[in-house]
């Protein structure tokens, strides 16, 4: 299986990436790229308002590599160029604290495979 990689420069605001492909997003890595982060300061991956993906700050060291976490509810959404929904068309990147700058490498997966209930088939 292919998978895609898109690094991102977060800085203190929220980032909006237009999304190349169908996909969904399976993992998130950030590195703050200096020293002040702050322990517990986080990067939210959404579509709109449905959390995807967290990175959570376990250290206020600089340039450490670390992975965020999958939401159970929403990390599996499908983002699509071609939807007809605004959110599904962009990967927000929303920082809370102030980490600094982040490299964001997110993970993207094409292989999307919906499954429809017989009743919408």
């Amino acid at each position: 299986m292919m998978t895609h990689f898109m690094v991102v420069p977060v800085n203190d605001a929220d980032v909006y990436v237009p999304v190349p492909f169908r996909c969904t997003v399976r993992g998130m890595k950030c590195a703050a790229a200096t020293n002040t982060v702050q322990t517990n300061d986080t990067i939210v991956l959404s579509n709109g308002a449905n959390t995807v993906c967290t990175w959570t700050a376990v250290s206020s060291d600089g340039l450490v590599a670390e992975d965020g976490a999958l939401d159970a509810t929403h990390g599996f959404d499908v983002f699509d160029p071609e939807s007809s929904t605004v959110t599904n068309k962009v990967l927000k990147l929303a920082p809370t604290g102030s980490p600094g700058m982040v490299i964001v490498v997110i993970e993207l997966d094409p292989y999307v495979t919906l499954i429809e209930t017989p009743a919408l088939a």
